[in-house]
């Protein structure tokens, strides 16, 4: 080892640290100094001011003020008037002032005897007195005398004073030359130190700099010789420094990553060995044989063996072993874990065993007798998690870490060497048995051309079938069509005529009875909207949905939602915020689909939320829109998100759960927003709310454009949030010519109209409307499509065929599902306004009215009713059990006042009221929140004092076999729904009577 000189054994930190203190210490030294000289030499520059500067300009002053007072002496002596004499006296005076101000100031700055200051002060005060008598004499007008006393005694004690005063010039001058000389001694002084400092601190720099050089220079160059020696190919070179310092401590580490690089060189040259073996021998045999060879010469093992899987049998059985007693190697289960075999087949790694069990296979025989070895090494070679062969190496050695990091290396190798070994025999297995094979195929493929002449005949049965579904799909998109317009027509007369009645029998019949128009009204209503949830999601699946794109307002249409849904979000004492910005851009999509995406969603919002607040924010982001519905509603559990488009499906689908609804409108809204290149995301979370999302393209793509083709949606449905116009009473009355061949939507229109001030024509049928135009031409026409003998479009075609009723204003009203090609055609006839059939809202009228002229009545105010039940005693009590306030309704109105009738809204409430006043008769829902029919009827069937109580189901489950279910679970009878009037007043009769 190369030994070091004596700085080479300091670290050199230290070196460094002793370097630094020691700079540290001069620099401080010199700094102390320096301040000390300096402070030195301001003193002597400050008294230098103070003393030889001050007084001496002190000094000059009263010079020049003495001259000026004896110059004006002799003025005022040879003054002409007193004007004259007072005015140099005045300034006699002023100068005398000034005098005695600067022999004050140089007495007090006056570094010599002060006595001298005195003398001459005094010899002012003399002279002074002999000048004011002078002046007395000229007062007196004895110039003569006063001018020869100004020449003669005057100026003997003026060159007295004058004298004086030089003194104490000549004395400052002195002390200033004293001042200068001594500043000049310090300064060389200091000069002197600091160059010597500086010539100690240079010399100390460079010893510690050669010092520092040499502890790092000397090192790194030994260091970077054994590094080419390493790049030449010499691993076992060595760094031979030996010290305590960092540079011995790097020499160190740089020997040992030389120690480690020339291990692992050696093991990655030993693993190249072992898996050359896998090269020279493709079959299985002889690669394990060699590479057992192998494994025994590295490792330095006495003893070693190779198994393999019979996967028929399950056993693991010996292929080749090396220096152990042939009668110990024998075969071992793959399934029981057992032995010295068991860990490594349950851990699938290798597995280094150092305590030997006595019973070990292992036994190494030599001349001097049986040994036991000192470690086992089992070494499983898998494929996907299966062990397919265990290597086992013995020795009686202690196992080194270099040949158990050469076994590490070489797993990966072995496990890939033996897999190869074993495909390659089973493939000669396999290509045998294909050869076999071949001639078999050559017979099946003679009956593969019989079966294939039998499969054309089958195509062209399949091809008839095709065309046979293509034609029932027709159909159906046509029975869709007719539904659309049956179904709505019948509604249509419900809805209208309760909304007619509605008005006309206000404050004319009981309370209670007037409140049964609402309920059948909202129902009829309800069931409309769940009739077009069914028909849209069968269009959809039919593939029959057709595209009209325009731009419109997102913040318009939302608000137009917001409006609908305001009356029930306020009856549930919750926010419905639109925080959409008013200057985003406007959306270019089908604007229907938009609607109907944004309805279900906020409706839903509301739905779920009981207090809190439901929001919907929109923002751009690069080409597309996002639209934000955020309540803070009971949330989805995570195990629902993805499910809760899915048709049909609630997340509580049970028959106690609180919110109803048949699963459609969010399966709708998804399919829309797919249909429309765009997509919704949901997050949410239980008891904190929900946030739906919904991102849609700015502009339709090229594909959806060109399906949709050049028309513009010109007739869609107005915004209700449009301002309104008020009626000018004396304008002239405008007339509506309504050709309908329904009297029910014939007394809604005309309800409505006339009570704004319309005059309103009426034909039933297309020849009537067009006899009436004929006759007289209407300001406007609500047109019905579906009609009898002549229909809508051939009466719109007739009607702007000429040329004065070509520019009437059109409103279609229609039940019929409309398609592209129906719109277009209407557009070209110029239609004002479309109103569906069975959603007719007088709001919604009269916005068409306002957009057809201009104008617009103020909507209606709704007033609240007061529901209220006359309870009569004597009669039998009936609880009734149910959670919809409209079919409570309807119970109580069936009953009427013959009985007594309580209402719970839920089964806990319903128990309750049972316990404290049984009833003579419950009815019972099915569907409850929070606790089911079931449950509740489990309940009171627990006490024995409601036993006796008859209990009939009230409910809508109308399903094959669940009135069987309903009556065998316990309930006494069973009562549907919608009700009938007869069956339920039988069943009361039945239990009451």
């Amino acid at each position: 080892m190369k030994k070091q000189g004596l700085f080479q054994h300091i670290k050199i930190r230290a070196l460094l640290s002793w370097g630094f203190g020691i700079l540290l210490t001069i620099v401080t030294f010199i700094g102390f100094n320096s301040v000390r000289q300096s402070n030195l030499i301001w003193k002597d520059t400050s008294d230098l001011f103070n003393h030889p500067f001050k007084v001496n300009i002190a000094v000059r002053e009263i010079q020049r003020d003495v001259i000026s007072m004896h110059r004006s002496l002799k003025d005022a002596i040879l003054s002409e008037n007193d004007f004259e004499l007072n005015k140099y006296v005045a300034k006699i005076e002023a100068n005398k002032i000034a005098v005695q101000k600067n022999f004050d100031l140089v007495y007090s700055l006056y570094l010599g005897n002060k006595t001298t200051v005195d003398s001459a002060y005094e010899a002012f005060n003399n002279w002074d007195m002999v000048r004011d008598s002078t002046l007395l004499l000229r007062r007196q007008g004895k110039i003569e005398e006063a001018a020869y006393r100004t020449t003669h005694s005057a100026e003997l004690y003026e060159r007295d004073m004058m004298s004086r005063i030089k003194r104490l010039e000549d004395f400052a001058m002195a002390k200033a030359k004293s001042f200068y000389a001594a500043a000049e001694v310090k300064k060389n002084s200091q000069l002197t130190q600091i160059l010597t400092i500086i010539g100690i601190l240079t010399l100390l720099i460079i010893v510690f700099f050669i010092l520092i050089i040499r502890s790092i220079s000397i090192p790194l160059k030994e260091i970077t010789g054994v590094a080419e020696q390493q790049q030449r190919g010499d691993f076992s070179a060595r760094s031979k420094i030996v010290s305590n310092n960092e540079m011995g401590q790097f020499a160190q580490s740089f020997n040992r990553m030389a120690e480690s690089i020339e291990h692992e060189l050696n093991i990655q040259s030993d693993a190249a060995e072992v898996g050359y073996v896998f090269l020279d021998n493709t079959d299985l045999m002889s690669a394990a044989q060699n590479l057992v060879s192998l494994l025994l010469v590295k490792t330095n093992s006495n003893l070693g063996v190779i198994y393999f899987l019979d996967e028929a049998s399950g056993m693991f059985e010996p292929l080749f072993s090396a220096g152990m007693s042939g009668a110990k190697v024998h075969s071992f289960s793959g399934t029981n874990f057992e032995g010295e075999f068991g860990r490594v087949l349950l851990e699938k790694k290798r597995v280094h065993i150092k305590d030997i069990p006595d019973d070990t296979i292992f036994e190494f025989v030599t001349v001097a007798g049986t040994f036991r070895p000192k470690e086992i090494l089992n070494i499983p070679i898998t494929q996907k998690e299966k062990v397919l062969a265990i290597i086992s190496l013995a020795s009686v050695y202690n196992y080194t870490t270099k040949m158990l990091d050469l076994l590490t290396i070489s797993e990966k190798n072995i496990s890939i060497g033996i897999n190869k070994a074993i495909i390659l025999d089973k493939i000669r297995e396999y290509s045998q048995a294909l050869d076999n094979q071949n001639s078999l195929l050559e017979n099946q493929s003679k009956e593969l051309k019989l079966q294939t002449e039998e499969l054309h005949e089958q195509n062209a049965e399949l091809e008839m079938q095709k065309r046979q579904i293509n034609e029932a799909s027709r159909l159906k998109s046509e029975f869709l069509s007719n539904m659309s317009h049956e179904l709505r027509t019948p509604l249509n007369s419900v809805i209208a005529l309760s909304g007619v009645l509605n008005k006309r029998l206000e404050k004319r019949i009981p309370e209670e009875e007037y409140s049964y128009l609402e309920i059948i009204e909202r129902n009829g209503k309800l069931l409309l909207h769940l009739i077009n949830d069914i028909l849209d999601l069968s269009r959809i699946e039919s593939g029959k949905v057709e595209y009209r794109y325009n731009s419109f307002s997102i913040k318009d249409l939302a608000n137009s939602i917001i409006e609908q849904l305001q009356t029930a979000a306020d009856e549930k004492g919750i926010l419905l915020l639109n925080k959409i910005p008013d200057d985003l851009p406007l959306l270019k999509s089908d604007v229907s689909k938009c609607h109907h995406i944004l309805q279900n969603l906020l409706d839903n919002a509301v739905k779920f939320t009981d207090k809190g607040s439901v929001e919907i924010i929109a923002a751009v982001v690069k080409d597309h829109v996002h639209i934000i519905i955020k309540d803070t509603g009971i949330g989805i559990p995570a195990e629902n998100l993805s499910q809760i488009f899915d048709e049909f499906l609630q997340v509580d689908g049970s028959s106690s759960r609180k919110h109803k609804g048949t699963g459609l409108g969010l399966a709708i809204a998804k399919k829309y927003c797919l249909l429309l290149d765009g997509q919704i995301d949901v997050v949410s979370a239980v008891g904190k709310g929900s946030l739906f999302t919904v991102i849609l393209p700015l502009e339709p793509s090229e594909k959806r454009a060109e399906e949709a083709g050049d028309f513009m949606n010109s007739i869609e449905r107005p915004s209700l949030m449009q301002p309104l116009l008020i009626r000018d009473a004396n304008a002239p009355l405008k007339t509506l010519l309504i050709v309908e061949d329904n009297e029910a939507a014939i007394v809604q229109l005309t309800e409505i109209l006339e009570q704004q001030g319309f005059h309103i024509q009426v034909a039933r049928n297309g020849l009537e409307a067009l006899e009436f135009v004929n006759f007289k031409i209407p300001d406007a026409i609500i047109l019905d499509l579906m009609m009898p003998e002549m229909d809508g479009f051939e009466v719109l075609e007739n009607i702007r065929g000429t040329v004065k009723t070509a520019k009437i204003p059109v409103v279609i009203l229609t039940s019929k599902y409309l398609s592209n090609e129906e719109l277009k055609k209407l557009s070209q006839n110029n239609v004002h306004q479309l109103i569906q059939k069975g959603d007719v809202s007088k709001s919604e009228l009269l916005v068409i009215v306002q957009s057809i002229f201009g104008e617009k009545a103020a909507p209606e105010k709704s007033q609240k009713r007061t529901k209220h039940i006359d309870i009569k005693k004597g009669k039998a009590s009936i609880l009734v059990i149910e959670d919809n306030a409209d079919n409570v309704m309807t119970v109580k109105a069936i009953i009427g006042e013959n009985h007594f009738v309580t209402v719970a809204e839920d089964g806990a409430d319903g128990i309750k009221k049972a316990k404290n006043n049984p009833p003579d008769l419950i009815l019972l829902d099915i569907s409850l929140p929070g606790m089911d029919g079931y449950a509740v009827l489990d309940e009171l069937k627990k006490d024995s004092s409601l036993t006796q109580i008859p209990i009939i189901a009230l409910t809508a489950r109308v399903m094959k076999g669940d009135r069987e279910h309903i009556l065998n679970y316990g309930f006494d009878d069973y009562i549907s729904k919608p009700v009938d009037l007869d069956e339920f007043e039988n069943t009361l009769k039945k239990y009451i009577e």
